[in-house]
């Protein structure tokens, strides 16, 4: 047996060390995760820069309350140097073609606005540029908690901007060394706060990337194992066809004795048992995975998009509408699949019974389908019947009825299911629009289509007989009777 083809990309992922000091990883790696990083930050950068812009005005204020005499200098600075700036910053971002330069011009920015505070703080009069050294921590902190700066920038940032205060402080002359001593002393540590917090937060982001990096790639990887044994299967069904046909090729050739022929009938019956069981047993399994994974995975889903729309108060009308639709479109997903599932699930017959689900059956065909159907039953409450009996005779019934509903364009049917002397007759007759038997089978045979077959299988299983009667417009009789002692149980 062939070993299955596992990329060796996971592995090598799984390899990729993180520089501690820069934080950067592989060339390759590191370009695709700086698009990553910028795509999923650009909004939130927007929006930052945006409310950034907003407290910087605001600040103009303070400025006119606690410096009045020197409020015209320091709105110089903040309203004619710094304001464009930042306005402009946040024009660049709209621009694909400035997307990659960012990652630069972020931190030049911030780094612009603090030695701005920087230029404030030597024209703020005593006692005030005592403490306006605050709003460098204030602006380092947003730039990188809200800007999402990279721990490079930010650490170079931290060290020119702590420089340029020292110097400043030092050059200006006019505050205590006490008093500078205690403003570098909180800078500086907020600084190296800041520093670590921005490098776990970066760390944490590098590493979820390469997290979800190796779950796409287990994923292809899946995938990739799903085809081979899909594969594999398509490989293993066709030897089962060629070897179903060589046996059948071996019973035609031995039916000059009449044991070979019953030899070799009990040995197509085992087989077609097997293969009907296997059927049933498929069948039950999607239906579980339906029912129990994808309805409510989708349900989930669901309840998630109406908490979200519930939650979130500032999404516009269009929002919710869209919200409300989608969310409808789920639950038709789901009735749908709900109804796959239990279509494809065999019914309860050991506790119901075979008239019971039969009759449940045709109800619900002809609420769905609009097509009147006049059920009866007689007799069954005399005879037991094996389930691998009801369980064929159910799905015969059901083919039928799905034969009804693609080709027959009927308004009416009859089903009837009779246990009479030593037989088990089912009747379905339908008035749609009949068709051609021989021509059936045959374009049956060359589209792969086995309908037809798989109905006269299943009756020949159980050792009765099964007829069609039909023709162009004269609409559909079939009939299918099981002997009495091959149903007993």
């Amino acid at each position: 047996m062939k070993s299955l083809p596992f990329d060796s990309i996971s592995s090598d992922l799984l390899k990729i060390r993180i520089n501690p000091f820069t934080l950067n990883m592989p060339k390759e790696i590191e370009k695709e995760f700086m698009n990553t990083y910028f795509d999923e930050s650009f909004n939130s950068m927007r929006v930052s820069i945006f409310l950034g812009l907003l407290i910087w005005w605001s600040f103009g204020f303070l400025d006119a309350i606690v410096a009045p005499e020197t409020k015209n200098f320091l709105w110089l600075v903040r309203y004619v140097l710094v304001s464009p700036v930042i306005v402009l910053s946040f024009f660049l971002l709209y621009l694909n073609s400035c997307r990659k330069y960012m990652e630069i011009i972020i931190p030049l920015i911030i780094g612009f606005v603090e030695l701005s505070v920087v230029l404030m703080i030597c024209h703020y009069p005593d006692p005030v540029k005592s403490h306006y050294y605050a709003g460098m921590i204030a602006v380092y902190m947003y730039g990188f908690a809200c800007v999402k700066m990279r721990f490079i920038w930010t650490l170079w940032l931290a060290v020119i901007t702590v420089a340029c205060f020292e110097a400043a402080v030092l050059l200006d002359g006019s505050m205590a060394s006490r008093i500078i001593f205690l403003n570098s002393f909180f800078l500086i540590g907020a600084k190296v706060c800041g520093l670590v917090v921005c490098y776990s937060v970066e760390l944490y982001i590098r590493k979820s990337f390469l997290l979800r990096r190796e779950l796409e790639i287990e994923r292809a990887n899946v995938i990739s194992v799903n085809n081979s044994l899909e594969q594999r299967v398509a490989e293993r069904t066709a030897q089962l066809k060629f070897i179903n046909n060589e046996l059948f090729d071996t019973i035609s050739e031995q039916k000059k004795t009449e044991q070979s022929l019953l030899e070799s009938r009990k040995r197509i019956n085992s087989l077609t048992q097997e293969l009907v069981n296997a059927q049933e047993a498929e069948r039950r399994r999607i239906a579980m995975d339906l029912h129990d994974n994808v309805a409510q995975d989708l349900a989930s889903l669901v309840i998630g998009l109406n908490f979200f729309s519930y939650k979130e108060t500032g999404l516009s009308d269009e929002f919710r509408q869209k919200f409300t639709r989608y969310s409808e479109i789920l639950k038709k997903g789901i009735k749908a699949i709900r109804e796959a599932s239990y279509d494809l699930q065999p019914p309860d017959l050991r506790n119901t019974g075979l008239s019971e689900e039969l009759y449940r059956l045709c109800n619900e065909f002809s609420l769905k389908q609009c097509i009147d159907i006049d059920f009866s039953s007689a007799g069954m409450d005399d005879v037991r019947l094996d389930y691998d009996v009801s369980i064929n005779l159910y799905r015969l019934v059901q083919e039928a009825l799905n034969n009804i509903r693609k080709h027959a364009c009927a308004t009416g049917v009859n089903v009837k299911i009779v246990a009479t002397g030593q037989r088990v007759i089912v009747r379905i007759d339908d008035n749609g629009a009949g068709f051609d038997f021989q021509a059936a089978l045959s374009e049956a045979a060359e589209n792969k289509r086995m309908g037809l077959s798989n109905m006269e299988a299943r009756v020949s299983l159980l050792n009765g007989s099964f007829k069609i009667k039909t023709a162009h417009g004269e609409g559909t009789k079939i009939c299918a009777e099981i002997p009495v002692s091959c149903c007993a149980t």
